[in-house]
This record gives C-alpha cells, structure tokens and sequence, in this order.
C-alpha cells in the first residue's frame, strides 16, 4: 500500500496552487415562489458574465464558492419565471454570504399556456436527492460523477457503487450475490439477456457516455419486479436538455501491454467494421441441416463447401479509436414543448493479453506440493468493434401530461484469437493449440410511455409499452489442437484428431440465440386528504405483463480420418489450412467431416408473467412514514427440446407467489434519516439452467451442463440504514443486511473428463445465509474558503463488508458442502479524490478500488480446491481541462500500476494463500492510458 500513499500524495502536492491563501468568500440560500412560498428545484443560479454557479437542489438550495471578494451580480433563471439580477451582492473574505431568492411567476408566458418544465436527473445533487426522497434503501451513481472518470461502459460506472463488484469486466454483483440474483431495467423496462450460458447482462454494452444516472435499489417494493435479492438495476439513458446542443468526441489509447505489440487475428469479414459478420463466417446455404445419410464422395463434397478461412494473421496492434456525435434539439409543435436527443458512439479496441494457466493432481502432504497436470502459455487477442446509438424523444403536452419514446440500440463485434503453448504431463506432450471465433452480440430496447396528472395533481397515472431484442451469433468458432512428445522437442506438431467428433479437437461450433421481450404496465397513485389535516397518505396499485421468448441452435463438426489404413499420415504434419485444403478432404486419404451435434443442443423456450400490485405511503408523523403492501406474481415458463433419442421434450414450469415488502422511514431531523426494509422476493431458473445442452468453454477448459429439475429460490431480506445529508452533495450512511435463502441456485462440481477439465452442473443447493455491513461518504471541502486549494477538493469513500454460506446439503459429493456463495468477495472497498477549479476550468480525479478474494471456480473434493481470484488494486487517474465554452481536453489513465490478475487455490487448506498454494491463472491487462477532444456548441 505504500505505493498508494506515496502517489496520492503526490498529486494532491502537485495540484496545490501558488493561490493557496487566496481571498474569497461564497453564496449561499435558497430559492423560493412568490406566489406559493414552495422552493424551487433546479433553477439556475450564476455570477453574471461567467460560467460560475450553481442548481438548487430537492430542497431549492444553491451554493456558489470560490467567489471573489467584492461585489458581484447575480443572475437567476427558471423557466415559466421572470428572469432575476441581483446587483451589487457583497462578498466579504472567507465568509459566505446568504442570498435567498424570490421569483414570480412569468404571466406573459403563462397566458394561455401551462408552466412545463423538464427535471434535472443527470447531475449529482438530483441523483442524492432521488436517493434521499426514495421510499426504498437505494444507490446511485450520476453522468456528472461519470465524466469526472475514464469509465467507458456502464460495467466501469456500477464499480463506483457500495456493494457492487464487476466480473470479467462485464457481469455485476450486488453485495456479494452473482448476476443471476439482479434484475436489471432499462429506462423502466426489462432489459433483455443475450447471454447463452448465465442468468445475466452484459454491462459492457452500454457505453457510460450515453448514461444520465444508474440507480441500484436494494430493497424491495410493491412496484418493483419481485425477482432479486441482490440489487434492481436501473439504468436511464441521457434525457433531452432545455436547450440545444452539438456535441463531437474523439479519442485513442494506448495499452501497454497491447498496442504496438505482436496482435493476432483470424479472418475478417466485410461488415466486421460495423460489429456484426456480414455471411461470410456463416454456413452455406445449401449446406445440409445434417451429416446423417452422407458418405464417401458426397461427404467429401459438403466438407469442401465449408470456407478455407484457417489462417491467422500477424500484425502490431494500432491504438484504440473513439468517437461520438450527440445532438439535442428542443422544439414546439402547437403548445406542445418537445425535443429529441440522439447519440451515436463509435469505438475500435484492439485488446492482448499473455497469460499462464496451470492444473494440479492430489497435493502431497510430505513434499509439500503437488505435481502439474499441465501448464500452458496463452497468446490471447481480441479486436472489438462497439456501435451504440441512441434516439430519445419527449412531449410535454402540459403541466400534467408528459409522453416519452426511449431507443437504444447496441452492436458490438469481437474477433477473437487463443494460441495455448505448453506442457500437458498427464498426456505426455507438447500442445500448441489455437481458437479462433468471431462473436456478434446486438440488442434493441425501446419504450413508450406516459405520465398523467388529474385532481391538481393528486392523482396520477403512468404506463410503458415497451420491445426488447437481443441476438448473439458465435458463427464459425474454429479450435485445432496440435501436439508433440514432451522429450523430442526436435519433433513436428502433429494435428490431433480422433474417431469420433470432438468439441476441442479440429472443429467447427456455430450458434445463434434470438430472445424477444414484450411487456406493458400501466400503474396509478393517488394522495388522500382529509380536510385540513397534515396526514395525506398515498395509494398505489399497478399492474404488469411480460412475454418473453428465445430459441437457441448450436451445431459443431469435427474433421476426422475418413479411413484409418489408407489415411496419409504426413498431412496431420502440415499447418493446418494446407491440412485441410479441398484436395485432402476425400474418402480415402484424406479428412472427412462428422457429426457431433446432440438433440438437445436447440431449444425453444418461452415465459409469461402477469404481475399486479398494491401499496400505501403512511406519513404518521412530519418524522416518521412508512410505505409497503403486496406484489402478486403468476410466472408460467415453457420449454421445448429434445432428448438424446430425439423425443420432442414439453414442460412447464408454473409457480404463482405473493410477495409482501416494507420500507420504514424515520426522519431525525432535515439532514438525518433512518430506514428499515423487508421484502421477500425470488430467484428463477433462466432458460438456459433448465436445459439439458453441454457447452464446452475451450478458453476456461470448462463444461458446464443445465438441469430441467431446477426449482425456484425464496428468498427473505431485512435492512437497516442510517443516512446523513450534511449539505447540498455530501452524504454520509451505514447500513447492515442479512438474507436467508431457500433452494437457491448453484453450480454443483461433477466427475471431470480428464487433462484437468472441470464439470459443472446447475442444481438447488439446500440453503444459504448472507450478511454485511455497507458505508458510503461523500464529502466537499467547499466551506473552507481560506484555503482556496482545499475548498475545491471533494472525496468520496464506500466500502462493503459482506460473508455468505451456502448449505448444499447432500449433493455436494465433489465439494465442500459448506462454502461461500459463488463469485463472493469477503470486502469491497472505492475511494475517489476530485479538484474541481470552475474558473480554471480544470478537473483532477484519482480512484482507487480494490475487492476482496472471491470463490472465481468450484473445485472438486479436497484434491481439486475452489479457485478464488485474488485482490487487485486498481488505480485511475483523469485530468479534464476546458478551453473556452466549447472545447474540453481529458487526458487520464486506468490501472496506472497494471496490477496482475491472480487466481489460486488453497491446496495445503491452512486458510492462507502464500508461495506453497497454486496459481491457476494469472495475466496482466495493462495500463491505459487516453487522450480526447471534445467540442460543444
């Protein structure tokens, strides 16, 4: 840690100005209507003449700092308000100096017409104050706080959040519970899952510049989906401003461990530019739908029909491009205010990593170690294309009737290159071995909905209809394995192939998985008043349908001697294009393709659920309100496959469940609050669990196969959080959780097939128990106005302690049967220091982040360990600096010391993981380093 210190201290040194002891002073109040006397969230409040200033916040206050001491003008603007300068305001030295501010109304602009105005969402004080006002435990994270860092997904922007840890750079837990236990919601819809072999989102689709806020709510609701335990992800896309806007990006990176280094690459296709294949890596059309029925020279004939594409290509890696295009425009059709925001995002990453992965027999208690079973070197490249786009739409009829139509559309490419090296003891040989595949994974979520406002305003009405669709194509994954006798190093690879089809073994894999998600709700809530009294409850009741479907084809070949007496021998010596070449696909002499495509490796799947339900908001007291009721869910999944003798497989999986949830606020006072929640909720087998397909993963060396006899996990969870509002963009809270779960969904360790492949089947364990402790500060130093360095630093800190179990009763015949929940980190901990110099326009921001040792693999009984992966110290860095009002450059890096990838097991079971334990796999990303423009008009 000593390195830390030592270069945090250094930056914070290095930004110190020579204007330390600077005489200024600050503003401060609160902003009110003249009419009403209610405060006024959102206006916008500056030194006249500069760019200085400040929005209020959910209780109408403003804060300026850093002003001059003097007199200075202020100016003050809201729409449907007259426009207000306050001249000759005194600033006086290292004091603040309090302004509150009356407005009145705009009567011009309100004859015959309504005051409409949009919400500020996308800036750090709204997303506290949406926290704040929520009536659930709940998380977020702001565009403002993401433009302070070099987040590049929405996978990057969720590490800031308490609790939350991101696996393989694109699947997200929540407070130690893997992706499967997290719903995820697209501005208010379902997003869709297009991952073929887990119950997750993948975050590193969405790009963060096309994100106005993330919230992550961790207790329940009546009018929250039912099925989490972890967190409900809520992500909104960027929202149209007020005003106009043009705004161009652009930038490269370096990676140190990439760019300019040795790349490689499999064939490319026409569209590979856009992020999806254009046909070429397909199976030709007129390719038989199976091999059964073909022999001899017709069998020959189809083999020819598939592309000679098994070259690979050597190049050094050019650096990663960026680029993004964003316009805004408000308009007005008749008296309706409307406006349209649209985005694309653009990105070209070229990615390698080297990288040592190892297996071990039986530790041997006397020698204190255990004998390798193989160790390989692998080459890994991966070229990514990335289009993201955006099309938002708003129409505020009125004050009280408002319609949106939300699009986003992600295409995202990745050609990707394994060459595997090294020793195989237990087979005795040599292997050089290579995969080359082309992954294509796209989705569509658009939505349109409405809110509506009756009885002046205490009644209101809102609904969404929303599509989702995602599609992930895997055409042509191409593996070869080559070996040679460990003691004849002088020897010629030779091409492995055996007599039977193989998933690893000189063959061809193709899949394609199409889901659609249809849904609509529709959901009221309405404020009660009795007479004059101060307690006005709220009723809510909502009701909701989804329809989702996915099919699912797989389909893999292996080229095979096609006679064993007369075969030519000298061709499994050759590289393998020339192998393979037309001329040595035959009956005879040469190669012939065979089937290994099981029954059940297509499905067709389908689910429906009809949700409804109903809630009420107390306020007691002006202290202390609670809010709660009951959520029914009807849930009806239907599955279609085959079985290995091809019988056509029907069932239905149908469960109806209530779920009752409670939230209880306790207001202290103005700053300081306190919230108990209780919710029961759900966890469901994904499609994918309950199917009988085996998949093999050739990078992981890993089988894992579904299990149609899945039953649905209960889950129960309890919260108590304490929070505390100091001022305007500060928060302090702690909080504690505990769930207990029944049936939930694991994966159990089976038998390996050999050479160190591990098997994993999904299956219901018997229990499981998870507990923890969060805490989260947010901090400004902006009252220190004698220090004009200090007063403009902010930080932010979260950690999270968090310990699990689970009981997997007594099926855990290949496991420890007591073991934390899969993919669990012990702690996690996000530290963040910001410079912000408004009149310089200059912004610093150093991160830090680190995750505690988390359960990465199940390992069999006490001879195969579970592989954890260890911690790692991630450490970011970004400087922006503003020229003029249109032009901002960002210069930063990620990962500053490269920290390696670690993943371990504990042979010895001593509870430590020292130089006597085995590293499995480990590798270095490298440090990133970009600069970019941006220009706004």
């Amino acid at each position: 840690m000593k390195k830390y210190i030592i270069l945090w201290s250094a930056v914070l040194l290095a930004l110190c100005p020579l204007s330390l002891f600077a005489q200024s002073g600050s503003i401060a109040g609160v902003l009110k209507d003249a009419a009403t006397n209610e405060t006024l969230i959102g206006a916008t409040v500056v030194l006249e003449g500069t760019v200085k200033g400040s929005t209020t916040d959910i209780d109408g206050k403003y804060l300026i700092t850093d002003v001059p001491a003097g007199t200075v003008n202020i100016s003050v603007t809201y729409i449907g308000y007259l426009p207000v300068v306050i001249k000759d305001v005194k600033v006086l030295a290292l004091k603040q100096t309090e302004l509150n501010i009356i407005l009145k109304q705009d009567s011009k602009e309100l004859k015959g017409a309504d005051i409409t105005a949009r919400r500020i969402t996308h800036s750090e004080n709204a997303v506290l104050a949406e926290m704040r006002g929520a009536q659930q435990i709940v998380n977020g994270v702001s565009a403002q706080q993401i433009a302070k860092t070099q987040d590049r997904a929405a996978s990057d922007v969720l590490r800031r959040i308490p609790g939350v840890t991101v696996i393989e750079d694109k699947f997200i837990m929540v407070r130690g519970l893997s992706d499967r236990y997290n719903v995820v919601m697209l501005n208010d819809a379902a997003a869709p899952s297009i991952e073929p072999d887990r119950k997750g989102f993948s975050f590193d689709l969405i790009p963060a510049a096309l994100v106005d806020r993330i919230l992550i709510y961790k207790s329940g609701a009546p009018e929250l989906p039912g099925e989490f335990a972890g967190g409900a992800i809520k992500i909104f896309t960027r929202n149209v401003p007020d005003e106009s806007m043009i705004q161009l990006n652009y930038s490269a990176s370096y990676r140190s461990a990439s760019t300019f280094n040795t790349f490689y690459k499999g064939s490319s296709g026409k569209y590979d530019k856009f992020g999806f294949d254009g046909g070429e890596r397909a199976l030709p059309s007129n390719f038989p739908k199976s091999l059964d029925g073909y022999y001899g020279e017709d069998l020959s004939a189809v083999g020819k029909l598939l592309p000679d594409n098994w070259n690979i290509t050597k190049s050094d890696a050019i650096p990663d491009q960026r680029f993004s295009f964003l316009i805004a425009r408000p308009f007005t059709i008749g008296k309706i205010k409307a406006g349209n925001i649209t985005s694309i995002n653009y990105g070209v990453l070229n990615e390698s990593r080297i990288r040592t992965i190892s297996n071990f027999n039986d530790y041997n208690e006397d020698l204190k170690k255990s004998d390798p079973i193989y160790i390989y070197k692998d080459t890994l490249s991966y070229a990514k294309v990335n289009l993201g786009v955006i099309s938002n739409w708003s129409f505020i009829l009125n004050k009280d009737h408002k319609l949106e139509f939300h699009n986003l559309l992600n295409q995202s490419g990745v050609n990707q290159t394994l060459i595997r090296e090294g020793s195989n003891y237990e087979a005795g040989s040599y292997f050089r071995n290579y995969a080359v595949r082309y992954n294509q994974r796209m989705f569509y979520t658009g939505q349109v909905s409405g809110e509506h406002m009756f009885n002046e305003q205490k009644t209101k009405l809102s609904w969404m209809a929303g599509l989702n669709t995602g599609v992930t194509k895997d055409p042509d994954f191409r593996r070869v394995q080559t070996n040679r006798p460990l003691e004849t190093p002088e020897a010629l690879f030779s091409i492995v192939t055996g007599s039977t089809a193989s998933l690893d073994q000189l063959g061809r894999f193709y899949s394609e998985l199409y889901e659609n998600n249809y849904s609509g709700n529709i959901s009221g809530e309405h404020k009660l008043q009795f007479g004059k009294s101060s307690f006005q409850p709220v009723v809510k009741a909502g009701a909701l349908y989804e329809k989702r479907s996915r099919t699912f084809d797989a389909r893999w070949m292996s080229y095979i001697k096609s006679l064993s007496d007369n075969f030519d021998y000298s061709l499994l010596n050759q590289p393998v294009n020339v192998a393979l070449s037309n001329e040595n696909i035959n009956p005879v002499t040469g190669f012939k393709l065979t089937e290994g495509t099981n029954p059940y490796d297509s499905y067709s799947n389908s689910s429906e659920l009809n949700a409804a339900y109903a809630g009420v908001m107390l306020p007691f007291t002006s202290k202390i309100s609670f809010s709660g009721g009951a959520r029914y869910e009807k849930y009806l999944m239907t599955q279609n496959t085959r079985n290995e003798l091809k019988k056509e497989l029907k069932t239905e999986l149908e469960t109806e469940f209530i779920l009752p949830s409670a939230n209880v606020t306790f207001n202290m006072n103005e700053k300081t609050l306190i919230r108990a929640a209780y919710f029961k909720s759900l966890n469901r087998p994904e499609f994918r669990e309950i199917e009988l397909y085996s998949y093999f993963d050739f990078i992981r060396n890993e089988v894992l196969l579904g299990n149609p006899d899945l039953k649905t996990a209960e889950v129960h969870n309890a919260d108590v959080r304490f929070e505390y509002y100091p001022s305007t963009g500060e928060l302090i809270s702690g909080g504690v959780f505990y769930k207990k779960f029944n049936n939930p969904i694991e994966k159990y360790a089976l038998p390996g097939t050999g050479g160190g492949t591990r098997s994993f089947q999904f299956a219901n364990a018997q229990s499981a128990e998870s507990y923890g402790v969060e805490t989260e500060v947010r901090k400004s130093l902006q009252n220190l106005e004698a220090f004009s360095f200090l007063s403009k630093l902010s930080f932010t800190v979260n950690a999270s302690y968090i310990l699990s179990n689970v009981n997997l009763g007594e099926k855990a015949v290949m496991q420890d049967d007591n073991r934390p929940m899969m993919g669990q980190s012990p702690y996690m901990v996000n530290a963040g220091v910001f410079y912000n110099d408004q009149k310089k326009q200059l912004q610093v921001s150093l991160m830090y982040n680190v995750i505690g040792k988390r359960l990465f693999a199940i390992g069999g009984d006490k001879s195969q360990p579970d592989i954890y992966e260890m911690p790692r110290h991630l450490t970011d860095l970004s400087i922006t600096k503003g020229f003029g009002k249109h032009i901002e450059l960002k210069l930063g890096v990620k990962d500053l010391f490269n920290n390696k990838f670690r993943f371990m097991q504990d042979v010895n079971q001593d509870g430590d993981f020292d130089d006597e334990d085995q590293t499995i796999e480990s590798y270095r990303t490298g440090s990133y380093f970009t600069a970019g423009i941006s220009y706004r008009y």
